[in-house]
């Protein structure tokens, strides 16, 4: 799932950084959705549409859900359903067969390994998970 997780997190870094450099922007594109860089939109190979406290990329046959805010702590955000959904869109995953409760507990291996962490809203955790290779 670490690989799974790798190549989610290089789905969503190609789409910002295509974006960012688009636009002129060192911040993440989000905050400034609406304004510079349109809420919805084509760039590239990428199919997007900034939303509530998210964005969803789509590219040939992926579908990419991620959340941004709250902006507390640095890294990806994802719901397991976002995730699943990432995971389950994949013509190349789709044929592994992995279900939510399958990719619930891989991730929280992942969660006990300190690749993975909960967010939280004032120290109260939510379930979104936050990944940061940079940490």
């Amino acid at each position: 799932m670490k690989k799974i997780l790798d190549n989610y997190y290089d789905f969503i870094e190609t789409f910002e950084k295509l974006l960012m450099s688009e636009y002129g922007l060192d911040v993440n594109p989000y905050s400034k959705a609406g304004t510079l860089v349109p809420r919805k939109g084509k760039i590239g190979e990428f199919e997007y549409h900034y939303h509530g406290a998210g964005c969803t990329v789509k590219k040939d046959d992926i579908i990419c859900e991620y959340n941004i805010v709250p902006v507390n702590k640095p890294g990806i955000k994802f719901s397991l359903w976002s995730f699943s959904e990432y995971v389950n869109s994949s013509s190349a995953l789709k044929k592994s067969g992995y279900t939510s409760d399958y990719i619930r507990n891989e991730l929280e291996k992942l969660i006990d390994e300190g690749i993975l962490e909960w967010d939280d809203i004032d120290g109260n955790p939510i379930n979104i998970y936050i990944y940061n290779r940079n940490i």
